[in-house]
């Protein structure tokens, strides 16, 4: 089949990134020559910056609520083990882990 329509087209290698910003990306050393390249470049380089800068974000903010969710549960767990030191309520699982592990 490929003798029939011929062979492939060669294909480019993708350019190679010196540093964020550059505008002389292309193998390395070569100068772009069409600065339209170099600009789609530094695009894509800004775009990638902002996406790491996005997740390290969000995984700032998942820790928080990971710390705020363990805080509050360890709360409430503290809270029903003083119910039921007082009397004021049967242990459930978590109350009984703790109080086996405290004591």
């Amino acid at each position: 089949m490929g003798a029939r329509y011929g062979a492939p087209a060669p294909r480019t290698p993708a350019p190679r990134l010196n540093k964020p910003g550059c505008l002389n990306c292309l193998y390395n050393t070569k100068r772009l020559a069409d600065p339209a390249d170099g600009l789609a470049c530094t695009l894509a380089v800004s775009l990638q910056q902002r996406n790491e800068q996005w997740r390290a974000l969000k995984a700032e903010q998942n820790a928080a609520m990971k710390a705020e969710k363990a805080k509050k549960h360890a709360n409430a767990a503290a809270r029903e083990m003083c119910e039921v030191i007082m009397g004021a309520r049967e242990p459930t699982s978590i109350a009984r882990d703790i109080w086996m592990n405290r004591v």
